[in-house]
């Protein structure tokens, strides 16, 4: 155990070397790829009609989203009707599928975001019903 804290201790101070070496070129050079999108200048009226501006484009996408939604659900609900014609490892990928695509959307903190918790129940609901359908056939 000692020596794996001690591997990943040098780890981290050659990872920290690392970025104090090449931290500044990075940021110089991802500011510079990106300097399209940086607003000059930065005052504080133009930060808010930015906020607004993304706010209610969201807004706007929500009639959308909600339309998909419910096809998605009828799809799911048609797979579930079918589900005797669905074959073990068709399920089996499905569901593993889903999960790896759960988590991969929760970020460190281990909360997901607001999209991610969207396409997280959706995937979970598909993982449910496929693991079901597995369970069921046996």
């Amino acid at each position: 155990m000692a020596s794996k804290l001690h591997q990943l201790r040098s780890k981290a101070v050659q990872a920290s070397e690392l970025v104090a070496k090449h931290g500044c070129a990075y940021y110089k050079e991802l500011m510079e790829k990106n300097k399209k999108y940086v607003v000059d200048p930065p005052t504080i009226e133009k930060c808010q009609e930015l906020s607004k501006q993304l706010f209610y484009t969201r807004l706007a996408s929500i009639p959308g989203r909600y339309e998909v939604f419910w096809k998605e659900l009828d799809a799911v609900k048609h797979i579930w009707r079918n589900r005797n014609e669905l074959k073990v490892e068709d399920a089996g990928i499905a569901a593993l599928f889903g999960l790896e695509l759960s988590f991969s959307l929760c970020p460190s903190n281990g909360e997901p975001s607001f999209y991610g918790t969207q396409l997280s129940l959706k995937l979970q609901v598909g993982c449910v019903f496929a693991v079901t359908a597995i369970v069921s056939r046996d």
